[in-house]
């Protein structure tokens, strides 16, 4: 929604506007730069704590294997850079959200800080359902198959690593819709009652996000499609009490 306010913002020049793309985005990039650094430090406790859901799921005798020499040092530093993004969530997300700033009125640009830290908490959050709820579950089901078919599971690390680290970022993201479908609503930028008729393309599109995201298993498509339908129900339950 742009206001009068904001007719300076709209003369500004495309050269601008990516002129502030790229210093945002070099702030962000330096934030989670300097957060995998501190990260690193701590990479066998990081790796130790990503690798808790299976490692608690696997059967006695199996662990997990790497294939080469380098994967090693590639999975602590994948490690690292996974947790920066969550250290440095307040950083890049409130880059964001002062990019999209001149769309704003400048009643609304003054709760930027307030997007970019109710942004970083939803992350946060969905990280750590992810990790704490889904990926337990999601595991446990997953060694339980191999139950008397005499297969010794032995998971590579960096496969897991990658799915476990896409699963964390992915939960992450959905967890920020009902914020977004709130302050659509409350800007005016969207009608509630076209967001209510769009609940159909938001069930097909979860399962296709899901589908993207996760390997093909209907399993872990279900675990990860069914919050984000579910988050975004409660967004327009939200979204109709901030409207009244």
């Amino acid at each position: 929604m742009i206001s009068a306010d904001s007719s300076q913002d709209e003369s500004m020049p495309v050269s601008a506007h990516v002129r502030e793309l790229r210093g945002r985005l070099a702030v962000a990039l330096a934030a989670i730069a300097a957060a995998a650094g501190a990260s690193l430090i701590f990479s066998d406790e990081i790796l130790s704590w990503v690798q808790a859901p299976l490692a608690a799921a696997l059967p006695q005798g199996s662990h997990f294997v790497a294939l080469s020499p380098m994967e090693g040092w590639l999975v602590h530093l994948k490690a690292s850079v996974a947790c920066a993004l969550f250290v440095a969530a307040p950083v890049w997300f409130y880059e964001i959200w002062a990019f999209a700033a001149p769309a704003l009125n400048r009643r609304h640009r003054r709760r930027i800080v307030w997007a970019a830290a109710t942004s970083s908490s939803l992350f946060l959050a969905g990280g750590l359902i992810c990790y704490c709820i889904m990926l337990p579950h999601a595991f446990r089901y997953f060694v339980a198959i191999l139950d008397g078919s005499g297969i010794v599971l032995s998971p590579q690390i960096s496969i897991y690593l990658g799915f476990t680290l896409r699963a964390l970022v992915a939960f992450g993201l959905i967890f920020q819709v009902p914020l977004f479908t709130i302050l659509l609503v409350k800007w005016r930028i969207v009608r509630l009652a076209s967001l209510a008729r769009a609940r159909k393309y938001v069930v097909v599109g979860a399962f296709i996000a899901a589908a993207v995201i996760t390997p093909p298993d209907i399993f872990t498509q279900i675990a990860l499609a069914l919050p984000l339908i579910v988050l975004y129900e409660l967004a327009l339950l939200a979204a109709r009490i901030f409207e009244k």
